[in-house]
């Protein structure tokens, strides 16, 4: 996208200097199934908890058009989802993408509520969460591997899948053994996983 249309798209979203973004609201789409997207959108001006003293919002007024392509090709390949019928076929997909501010605070508020309850905006306190049924169905990004380690949790523990693009920063544990990933997405470590059409019963997750 060259410079002179995304000074246009700004213009048309109102990305005033200075002024807070609200992307997020121009890149929502109701569907059966929702996928959820976390992408840095903009940046705060001050970053990190030190200068805050209230539970407040933290306020993106630095626009990034790399994190901006990012969500519109999340969001281009989900309408062409819903052109065909191959993939889903009477079943329309949708999409709800939250602004990162590529700042950890930011996107845990995003991930609480894609957390919540599907048709509300409450996270529900059961004793079970077996039957639970979360507002999207799973997760693409956050794009940096700080963010995706703080929201990863969160995610794990509702049994959420959540794709990263950045896998081989990161290191996760199977049976107590090591595993990580090369560049492409492949496991260093062999025998760890079994395929997805060779896994047993009763796992419903896997990496």
């Amino acid at each position: 996208m060259s410079s002179l249309a995304l000074l246009g798209l700004s213009v048309l979203l109102g990305l005033g200097a200075g002024a807070p973004l609200c992307l997020s609201q121009q890149l929502r789409m109701q569907g059966d199934y929702v996928l959820g997207g976390l992408f840095p959108l903009g940046a705060a001006e001050d970053t990190g908890l030190g200068p805050r003293t209230q539970p407040n919002t933290t306020m993106c007024t630095r626009f990034s058009s790399l994190g901006l392509l990012w969500a519109l090709a999340m969001k281009m390949a989900v309408e062409e989802i819903n052109r065909g019928s191959a993939l889903l076929p009477g079943l329309r997909l949708g999409h709800d993408i939250f602004d990162t501010c590529s700042e950890p605070v930011v996107a845990m508020k995003s991930s609480l509520v894609f957390m919540a309850e599907a048709g509300s905006c409450d996270i529900a306190a059961y004793c079970d969460y077996s039957r639970y049924q979360p507002r999207v169905l799973a997760v693409v990004g956050p794009h940096s591997t700080e963010l995706a380690l703080i929201t990863g949790k969160l995610f794990g523990f509702f049994l959420m899948p959540q794709l990263l693009e950045n896998m081989y920063n990161m290191s996760f544990r199977v049976r107590g053994l090591p595993l990580r990933f090369d560049a492409n997405g492949n496991v260093l470590t062999p025998g760890c996983l079994l395929p997805v059409t060779q896994r047993p019963l009763g796992l419903r997750w896997a990496l």
